[in-house]
């Protein structure tokens, strides 16, 4: 994919394990074995999937934030609220 990071609105905040901890940090083999042994099941199977799809694809990152939340962009990629948007171009006539 080449893409520096993948977000995941949800309505969650992390990825919760059998005793119901959330996770917001994981390493590709721990979502892995996750996956394999069922740890991971319900709502939290596709999320696991597709960050763990997305990892194996080159993306250097994978975050899976409450959508609900204010501003959940900025806030999952550590900026403030009030953060400017970062200029991507400009079109002129």
């Amino acid at each position: 994919m080449g893409a520096w990071r993948l977000v995941f609105l949800s309505d969650v905040h992390g990825i919760r394990d059998r005793e119901g901890r959330w996770h917001q940090r994981l390493r590709a083999e721990r979502l892995r074995t996750w996956l394999a042994d069922g740890t991971l099941d319900g709502g939290m199977l596709p999320k696991g999937r597709g960050a763990l799809h997305a990892l194996m694809g080159g993306v250097g990152g994978v975050l899976v934030t409450d959508g609900s939340r204010p501003t959940p962009l900025l806030s999952a990629l550590g900026l403030p609220p009030a953060a400017p948007s970062p200029a991507v171009g400009r079109l002129t006539a």
